[in-house]
């Protein structure tokens, strides 16, 4: 029919999803409710006779009067289970355990029902099935590098396994985070850390295909063996540590200095690499290029980069005396020399004399 709404019993669970006999509690439940007020009726006429001279309709009114209230105060106690929308509850059938029966354990679903007063009712024995998150983190070595991955999966009760729920409930959250963590790592310990972090996607397909259960697959081995059922995994985020970041980040800027200087150069970053390798001259505009880029960029903080120049003025001298400084100049001791004094003529410093006081008494000779 057009507009039905078509209820799913494993998120929306009724109490006549769970099989018992109804009809066996309702019976024993009239039978109390008459059965207490007549016991105390025939208590309270046979004390009128015994004491009060045949007074027998005052004592059936006593007696109706104190078997109301003791049926009254017993019901809900011994009769009643009130479990929420959301609520399962589990009791035992002691008399079938006593007369070793199967189906012991007992389940009512949402709602308000009829029990055994002979059922044991314990206080961990009720279960919510609201969905629940539960987060999961996990370092994996990956083929160059370590990966931090976080990530969460949800899961509930399933109303149709209250008992292995209950069973496997204190151990359920680690166990499945577990297996989940040892098939991600399975899947990424062979990759190479950014080949892993594209593949974000792809890593919780996988998840998915192995811990929720899907229309052809509608249970999985670890819902059936903690009785749960594993709406989602998702992996939420994957990050290389911080080690390998610092390292990812500094090559990065590496190759953003190259592209800014070939930039600078007016050239590609492959024509200013070539250009390196068949001309050593060009290194020293190259490097004026990367400094002047670092300083627009704003990464010259913490270099000092200084540079000394020199003017050297030959007019009027002798083509010999020139060839000789020339080759002066070629000399290494000669550049530390150069350097050496401009740093000394730079500070513009010159050393101070120090003077002795004359220490008092002394003569002079």
């Amino acid at each position: 029919m057009a507009g039905t709404i078509i209820r799913n019993p494993q998120t929306e669970p009724l109490d006549s999803d769970f099989t018992r006999d109804r009809l066996s509690r309702y019976i024993i439940l009239g039978l109390f409710v008459i059965g207490v007020p007549l016991i105390f009726i025939l208590l309270g006429v046979v004390i009128a006779v015994m004491f009060f001279d045949n007074i027998t309709l005052l004592g059936a009114i006593f007696g109706l009067g104190g078997g109301g209230l003791v049926m009254i105060a017993n019901l809900e106690q011994l009769f009643i289970i009130r479990n929420s929308t959301t609520g399962l509850f589990v009791t035992q059938n002691i008399l079938r355990s006593f007369l070793g029966k199967n189906d012991v354990n007992v389940v009512y679903g949402p709602g308000v029902h009829i029990c055994f007063p002979w059922e044991r009712r314990l206080k961990g024995n009720s279960i919510a099935l609201q969905e629940a998150a539960q987060d999961f983190n996990f370092q994996v070595q990956c083929s160059d590098g370590l990966l931090n991955v976080t990530g969460s999966y949800r899961l509930r009760p399933d109303p149709k396994r209250p008992v292995p729920f209950l069973t496997g409930v204190a151990a359920v959250a680690e166990e499945i985070s577990g297996l989940i963590i040892t098939k991600a790592v399975t899947e990424l310990k062979t990759k190479k850390v950014k080949s892993a972090m594209r593949n974000i996607v792809e890593l919780t397909d996988i998840l998915k295909d192995e811990f929720v259960g899907t229309e052809v697959k509608p249970e999985t081995d670890i819902e059936k063996r903690f009785g749960i059922i594993i709406s989602d995994v998702t992996i939420e985020q994957m990050l290389p540590s911080k080690e390998l970041q610092r390292t990812m980040s500094a090559l990065s800027e590496a190759s953003a200095i190259a592209e800014g200087t070939a930039i600078l150069l007016g050239m590609t970053r492959r024509a200013a690499s070539d250009k390196l390798e068949v001309d050593p001259t060009f290194r020293t505009q190259y490097n004026e290029a990367r400094d002047r880029f670092l300083s627009v960029s704003g990464n010259l903080e913490g270099m000092d980069i200084s540079r000394n120049e020199y003017l050297l003025r030959f007019d009027g001298l002798d083509p010999e005396v020139i060839k000789d400084l020339g080759d002066i100049v070629k000399n290494p001791n000669f550049a530390a020399a150069a350097t050496a004094l401009g740093n000394m003529g730079g500070g513009g410093n010159k050393p101070k004399r120090t003077h002795r006081p004359k220490q008092s008494g002394q003569t002079k000779q």
